[in-house]
């Protein structure tokens, strides 16, 4: 979320989850006041999703730690795992 606002399906390609997941984890987000809908769009595909004021300090803090913004990394035996299931 580092343009400003974001949509779930922008979120899902930049992380590389699953749609599922990611309404999953903006749900605890939301409970948590950690991001907010600014507006709704005509659909729910066109929701856009920002920081608020707690998040950006959340993010500000986990970007102290380490600054890489990209796909969700995974093991190397989870990686193992899903090429295999693909190979059948």
């Amino acid at each position: 979320m580092r343009s400003g606002d974001i949509t779930i399906a922008e979120l899902s390609a930049l992380v590389a989850l699953p749609l599922p997941i990611i309404d999953a984890l903006l749900a605890f987000l939301r409970s948590e006041r950690l991001v907010e809908i600014p507006r709704r769009g005509s659909f729910d595909g066109d929701v856009r999703y920002v920081l608020t004021d707690a998040g950006r300090v959340r993010v500000a803090d986990a970007m102290r730690r380490n600054q890489y913004v990209g796909p969700a990394p995974v093991s190397l035996a989870d990686y193992v795992a899903c090429v295999q299931r693909q190979e059948t």
